[in-house]
């Protein structure tokens, strides 16, 4: 699993800022770098402010946090955590445009036996082995410009909770409508087929690569291609 990571330019941490701080700071530099060798020059890079997943312990004590702190007390979202954003965004902020933000809702369908169950989101499983089933999902969409996002700790805080307000207030009207306010656009779905060519595709050539790390051909084969491209 590692090695896929790797290979998708995730930001390894220890999960401890003081350690995690620098190494963040370097491996954000390179993929900005390597961005510019390509043709688009474009990345992007997926942040949770919230940093795990809402389930009822984790949101009941989100919620108590929130009132010791007096912060704002949300229904549907965590707390917000700002260190690996604000650290982020402050590397690359010469190098991104803004800051895509999404808040993702499941409909409820009444007909549905695996909502009645009280399933509402999909699993990993599910995702791999649902026997075909669709699930449904609504994802709210906005850009941010960076210009409108503050630097400093504080402020960051401040936007941040912010931010995360209109989240909660987005989340109720969808449980309370199905979906979220604004103009709708519907995205035809991939078919199985195409998920399992991607899925497979991908992993054939990153076990190949790996493959040609472990007999060390792969030095080899980039230095004739190397060659081959200049010619």
């Amino acid at each position: 699993m590692g090695w896929f990571w790797k290979f998708l330019n995730f930001v390894f941490l220890e999960r401890k800022f003081d350690k995690d701080k620098a190494n963040i700071i370097k491996q954000l530099k390179a993929l900005a770098e390597k961005s510019k060798q390509h043709k688009s020059g474009s990345f992007w890079i997926v942040i949770f402010p919230e940093g795990t997943r809402l389930r009822p312990q984790k949101l009941k004590e989100s919620q108590e946090y929130a009132k010791e702190k007096n912060l704002t007390v949300f229904q549907n979202v965590l707390v917000p955590r700002i260190k690996g954003f604000q650290i982020t965004l402050n590397t690359l902020r010469e190098d991104v445009d803004g800051v895509v933000d999404l808040t993702i809702g499941y409909p409820q369908l009444e007909d549905d036996k695996r909502v009645q169950k009280g399933k509402i989101r999909p699993s990993v499983q599910d995702l791999l082995f649902g026997g075909g089933k669709k699930w449904h999902v609504h994802v709210h969409v906005r850009v941010i410009p960076v210009k409108e996002i503050p630097e400093e700790t504080e402020a960051v805080q401040d936007w941040m909770m912010k931010v995360f307000e209109e989240k909660d207030k987005l989340l109720t009207h969808f449980k309370q409508h199905g979906h979220f306010p604004g103009e709708v656009y519907k995205y035809k779905s991939i078919s199985m087929f195409q998920v399992l060519a991607n899925f497979f595709g991908f992993g054939l050539v990153a076990v190949s690569v790996m493959y040609f790390l472990s007999v060390g051909l792969l030095p080899t084969i980039g230095g004739l291609l190397r060659l081959v491209w200049s010619k």
